[in-house]
């Protein structure tokens, strides 16, 4: 199992780890993307994530590591979809 710890304010945000380091993290809200779904939403972070799903029912999965990362396993699942929505944050990597 694989734990992602970070600060919660804007000032400690950006301490992030994963525990343990290596290896292969998760894509979050992944479960929210069915085999039939058309359209999916991609956030930079979790909690942006859960805040698109539990609004709009859309799909919508996290970048594990920022705007910066996009996992290469993610490609395969987004070729068969018509729509991607890109849900960055409002700053110089998004």
């Amino acid at each position: 199992m694989k734990i992602k710890l970070r600060g919660a304010s804007k000032e400690t945000k950006k301490f992030q780890r994963f525990k343990p380091t290596g290896g292969h993290f998760g894509v979050f809200g992944l479960n929210t993307l069915q085999e039939d779904s058309k359209v999916v939403v991609i956030t930079e972070g979790e909690f942006d994530a859960m805040a698109v799903y539990q609004a709009t029912h859309i799909p919508a999965i996290s970048l594990p590591n920022g705007a910066s990362n996009l996992p290469v396993q993610l490609i395969k699942l987004l070729e068969g979809l018509d729509r991607i929505y890109l849900w960055m944050d409002n700053d110089e990597i998004g």
